[in-house]
């Protein structure tokens, strides 16, 4: 009788440890669900403030390209005309002034566009693309991937043409105009040209050349502003969709 009561005590306490192991289990899985749950809550909410960040971004662009975009279509109707006056086989006193205003307005510098693009670039280091879908991610890239390094290509392509174009003008733009102050401030103050301003030369060999790089900036000009408008088109659309999205 004695060894039959020793047995049954065993029993209830191997079932005594099961329930404990069981209970023990069921508590640190319980914690590992609570603890994944609220890292992937965490993990969202970074997600959104990212996507937040970024949509603050995309309203910078769409509010910048077409200004850039209108600047550089009065640049190309600009460099235009100062290339057909560069081919006019007769120069007069008034030509020669408006030649200057026209360089100096159309021809002696690039008209950018300035990328908001924070929010991508701490994506990009930070490996945090993770925190949001692939659908969102393949989104932000058909904006901020290759279309937008094709458009900085042509950026970078526009900038040598107008260094080439701008130094070549040295030959027949006289610097000594505008005359102009820079404050203490810092402010610029430019004179106007005068009445009458000649060109260093008139020989219609450089003329010709020059003129022939103006009109190759123009050219890659003009394909910038097409890619500018594409890109506008872009990231309209990913504004759209990230609002709807995450909102």
């Amino acid at each position: 009788m004695e060894v039959h009561a020793h047995t049954h005590t065993e029993r209830k306490r191997f079932k005594h440890y099961l329930f404990e192991f069981f209970m023990l289990f069921l508590a640190v899985f319980c914690g590992f669900l609570a603890e994944n749950f609220r890292e992937h809550q965490v993990d969202r909410q970074r997600g959104q403030k990212y996507i937040e960040s970024m949509i603050t971004d995309l309203k910078k662009d769409t509010t910048d390209f077409p200004q850039i975009i209108d600047y550089n279509i009065k640049k190309v109707g600009g460099m235009d005309s100062l290339a057909t006056l560069l081919d006019k086989p007769m120069l007069t006193e008034e030509d020669e002034k408006q030649l200057y205003v026209l360089n100096k307005n159309y021809a002696s510098s690039i008209s950018p566009m300035i990328w908001n693009d924070g929010t991508y670039h701490q994506l990009l280091t930070s490996g945090n693309f993770r925190l949001i879908s692939k659908r969102t991610t393949d989104s932000i890239m058909n904006y901020y991937g290759q279309p937008k390094d094709n458009a900085l290509g042509q950026e970078s392509i526009l900038e040598d043409a107008t260094k080439r174009a701008y130094f070549f003008s040295e030959k027949i733009f006289d610097r000594s105009y505008p005359n102009f102050t820079i404050t203490k401030d810092g402010n610029i103050s430019k004179e106007p040209f005068p009445d009458k301003i000649h060109l260093l030369t008139k020989e219609k060999k450089e003329l010709k050349e020059y003129s022939q790089m103006v009109r190759t900036a123009m050219g890659v000009t003009a394909q910038y502003i097409s890619n500018l408008i594409d890109m506008n088109k872009l990231s309209k659309n990913l504004l759209i969709f990230l609002t709807n999205e995450y909102h």
